[in-house]
């Protein structure tokens, strides 16, 4: 028995049917017209151009729900502030050289 193919509506190349993501909905089940390839390239692109439109507002969400976090849960707590002082520690004459050109007025 021959194997069963389709064309891909994106990149119009013929494969196997297993290559088309199914999908079930209302009762009925279905494959894509796209490609698995084409498909997650697609959903990339989505989620790329949801991001740019919305990226203000998941940062602020974002900052806030690490904030809660951070007053919440004393294990998180010790792990960001041991984090800060490594970072301090590494790279302590970039941050006081920062902070003397500021005091001198630049």
């Amino acid at each position: 028995m021959s194997e069963k193919k389709r064309v891909c509506k994106v990149c119009e190349e013929e494969k196997p049917l297993e290559e088309f993501p199914q999908r079930t909905s209302g009762g009925y089940t279905y494959r894509f017209k796209t490609c698995v390839t084409c498909f997650r390239a697609a959903e990339a692109a989505r989620q790329r151009k949801y991001m740019e439109k919305h990226r203000k507002a998941h940062n602020r969400r974002a900052r806030l729900d690490r904030a809660i976090r951070y007053d919440t849960d004393p294990e998180y707590r010790e792990k960001m502030q041991a984090r800060s002082r490594e970072y301090y520690h590494k790279n302590k004459e970039k941050i006081l050289a920062k902070r003397r050109a500021k005091a001198a007025g630049g």
